[in-house]
């Protein structure tokens, strides 16, 4: 099963990077698609689902394709499998955490597993 959650929030991170790529910054993009700064900043933490038609106008402002925000089926079950360790967390502790924090912590674990995959 796929958790949409995960999903948006890979997205927000794409989001992000092609963003920064583009020297944009968060006021910049905001604008251009007739958003809120913090609406932005939202999508990009995952932390509300963006609407279909804002990422069509992020594509476009940014002249990136639309796949490019999208991540695959196996991307998104790498990291459901990389997120199940932060559910591992103890429940109280994960009250406190922000989805922007567990993406931190998840980003952490990756980062990781890249290195130990890269020296073997």
């Amino acid at each position: 099963m796929i958790n949409a959650d995960l999903v948006y929030t890979l997205i927000g991170k794409r989001i992000k990077e092609r963003r920064e790529a583009a020297g944009l910054s968060q006021t910049n993009l905001a604008e251009a698609i007739k958003v809120s700064r913090a609406s932005l900043a939202n999508y990009e933490s995952g932390t509300t689902s963006i609407y279909i038609s804002d990422l069509y106008l992020i594509s476009d402002h940014l002249g990136k394709d639309l796949r490019d925000f999208l991540p695959t089926i196996d991307e998104v079950k790498a990291s459901a499998s990389t997120e199940n360790l932060v559910e591992k967390v103890d429940k109280e502790q994960q009250k406190q955490l922000k989805n922007h924090q567990k993406q931190e912590i998840v980003s952490f674990i990756e980062t990781i597993e890249e290195k130990k995959g890269g020296h073997k």
